[in-house]
This record gives C-alpha cells, structure tokens and sequence, in this order.
C-alpha cells in the first residue's frame, strides 16, 4: 500500500514559508551589504535581479509540487476505477486488488455499469494526466475529466 500523501495545500504551504524565510534572510543580507558597500547603485541592481529570480524559482517549484500532487492522486483515482475493471471481469475468482479496503465500494461501481464505461473513465483520467503535462490549466483539466466520470 503506497505511503499517504501530503495535502497539495499544505505541502504548497510550507514551502512558501520556507521561501518566504530564504526571501527575507536574503534581503536582510542584501541591505546588510548595501550598507557596507556604500551606495555602489549596482551591486544593488545586481541583488535585485537575483531577487527576482529566486521569487520565479520558487513560484515554480511550488506549482510543480501542486501538480505532482495532483497528478498522484489521479494515479490513484486510476487504480480505484482499474480495481472496478478488475471486480468486473472476475466473475468470482479471486483477484489481488490495489483497493482491497475499498471492496464494496468495487463492488458497487462494477455492479452499476459495464465494463466499457470504466474503461472510458480510466482514458478519462489518463487524458486529465496528458493535459497537465501540456501544462493545460489544472481546473479546467479536472473540469473535463470529471464531466467524462459522470458520463461514463
């Protein structure tokens, strides 16, 4: 069973306290330096444009970690509605689920539709997959997966 996951907004969280605290020990630094350099305007031009850079790496780094959550968890969301495929065509045999805990809830799902709609919801869910790699916004790429999950 794969370790639990983080909450997208907590891990998004912390680190935007981490950088927030690198931010200002780097400003505190810079106008440490400022002062000892005594007014040389490029040095401080030079530490602005790092500034900015480190705001851009770490905005970044935080979408990123937004998206990798997210995309995990749609990995699972994957293995749940494999699991119902797998409820469907074992007509009794036994099988070894990802989702063993979730059994009735399986049950339940494979019960209610055919096998060709839980394979329609899995390209689905794959194709939210696809989209956030093509750096599609993520609500809208949810949006229509999660019009395709009702469908069937």
């Amino acid at each position: 069973m794969p370790p639990p996951r983080a909450e997208p907004d907590a891990i998004a969280d912390k680190l935007e306290l981490a950088a927030q605290f690198l931010l200002f020990s780097v400003r505190a630094a810079c106008a440490m330096w400022a002062m000892h350099s005594r007014g040389e305007p490029n040095a401080i031009r030079g530490v602005a444009g790092a500034m900015k850079d480190l705001e851009d790496r770490q905005k970044s780094r935080a979408t990123r970690v937004k998206r990798d959550t997210l995309d995990g968890a749609l990995l699972d969301l994957a293995a749940f509605y494999r699991d119902v495929l797998m409820v469907q065509y074992a007509a009794g045999a036994e099988i070894e689920l990802a989702n063993a805990d979730r059994l009735e809830d399986l049950r339940r799902l494979a019960a209610a539709s055919p096998p060709e709609a839980t394979l329609r919801r899995i390209q689905a869910i794959m194709r939210c997959r696809e989209l956030l790699t093509l750096n599609v916004a993520p609500l809208l790429a949810v949006e229509e997966m999660t019009i395709s999950l009702f469908q069937g």
